[in-house]
């Protein structure tokens, strides 16, 4: 097993944050503790696929352990659901809707108290926070709510999915404002099939020649940046007030460093956000499918004998949604949303004249390329037998966190 980790085959698949958390769902899972599934996955490289090996629905140290050779059928498919209805959970509750929605308004607010409307960073970052707090709040209506979406169709609950939220923000490093910080720390930098990084990684690279061309636009050298005022002060409101302890840095001190900071708020709310949002729309149904299906322990053995068979197991997914329909409802929403990451052009008046229109005509090109690139290794994951990834594609990627 050593030998599988260090040659980079074994991986594990984990959420501390889904630790300790108890279940206000309105059906049979209600007051219960909430799985905190731990996966384990063997990298066949030959084939460049992932198998599930084991999965452990709880990390108490007397946890059963279930897996494809040593449990039964039912119990299998039902340590599959029950993970993937957990990280379906985590992505939309954690890495989209705290990672994106909330950490995105949290420092929309704060450019806002911090710093003046002419000041050069504000002008860059309000483009790519326009629409945050009417899209949260219309989240507040509708979603996280009582008798809210999460209220009634979570297998959390709305108190359980307040508790995850609380305890990612908790956990938030400002690592994954680098996407090559973020996979490194994760230790998945060297999968054979990877779209999001593979895709990601270059995306990052186009939002960082943007954001340094225009920081070196009005900052000639790294004492204009330590000596502006108002930049520090909303720096370090965001850093200590904010997200103490995070890792985010409490004052600027150079050019290079502020280039890294924007390129990776730029990242969150464009590149990152449709990688953790969108893909949702095509199986949306995840986040409820244990919804009514839920087995308490104590009924367990009467369900295993109609169970025993993939045609008498559909039972465990009948809650599930029509994922076409879930697809059709969330491109409807994005279509009609109009504001794309290649929209830069047309829809800020920052970038109409001078060097900025220069930039935002330089950064069009250079999207519409990676468009072209991204497509090519599209028709190529498609032919060798992989899924493709669309996610990343610039035309598909929103300009904020707006949706």
């Amino acid at each position: 097993m050593r030998q599988a980790i260090l040659r980079r085959r074994l991986f594990a698949h984990y959420h501390p944050a889904m630790e300790n958390i108890n279940s206000t769902a309105r059906n049979a899972m209600g007051g219960r503790k909430f799985w905190s599934p731990f996966v384990v996955f063997v990298l066949r490289r030959r084939e460049k696929l992932f198998r599930v090996v084991a999965i452990q629905l709880d990390t108490r140290s007397d946890a059963p352990v279930h897996s494809p050779t040593t449990s039964s059928y039912f119990w299998w498919t039902y340590a599959k659901l029950l993970s993937n209805n957990a990280d379906a959970l985590y992505a939309t509750l954690s890495s989209h809707l705290q990672g994106c929605h909330f950490t995105g308004a949290r420092m929309a607010l704060s450019i806002q108290r911090e710093l003046p409307q002419s000041h050069a960073v504000r002008r860059l970052l309000e483009h790519h926070f326009r629409g945050v707090h009417q899209t949260n709040s219309y989240a507040d209506l509708f979603l996280v709510n009582v008798n809210g979406v999460f209220d009634l169709a979570s297998s959390l609950g709305l108190i359980g999915s307040f508790k995850l939220i609380e305890q990612s923000y908790e956990r938030w490093h400002a690592r994954i404002l680098n996407i090559e910080k973020d996979v490194t720390y994760r230790g998945v930098q060297r999968l054979p099939y990877y779209p999001y990084y593979q895709d990601g990684r270059r995306l990052y690279r186009i939002i960082w020649e943007y954001a340094n061309y225009y920081v070196r636009l009005f900052y000639c050298c790294d004492d204009q940046v330590a000596n502006d005022e108002a930049l520090q002060r909303w720096v370090e409101y965001f850093a200590t007030e904010l997200h103490p302890d995070s890792g985010l840095p409490s004052e600027f001190t150079s050019i290079d460093q502020l280039v890294e900071f924007l390129t990776g708020v730029i990242w969150i709310n464009t590149g990152y956000h449709a990688s953790v949002s969108r893909p949702f729309a095509d199986n949306l149904h995840t986040l409820v499918s244990p919804l009514n299906v839920f087995i308490p322990p104590d009924q367990v053995n009467e369900t295993i004998a109609a169970a025993q068979t993939p045609e008498n197991n559909d039972y465990l997914i009948a809650a599930a949604g029509p994922a076409a329909q879930a697809h059709t409802s969330a491109n409807l929403v994005f279509s009609t949303n109009g504001f794309l990451l290649t929209n830069i052009l047309d829809r800020s008046d920052n970038f109409q004249t001078g060097q900025t229109a220069r930039l935002a005509k330089y950064l069009q090109n250079r999207l519409d390329r990676l468009e072209g690139k991204i497509d090519y290794e599209n028709y190529k994951r498609t032919a060798s037998g992989f899924l493709g990834y669309r996610f990343l594609r610039p035309s598909e990627v929103a300009g904020s966190v707006n949706i």
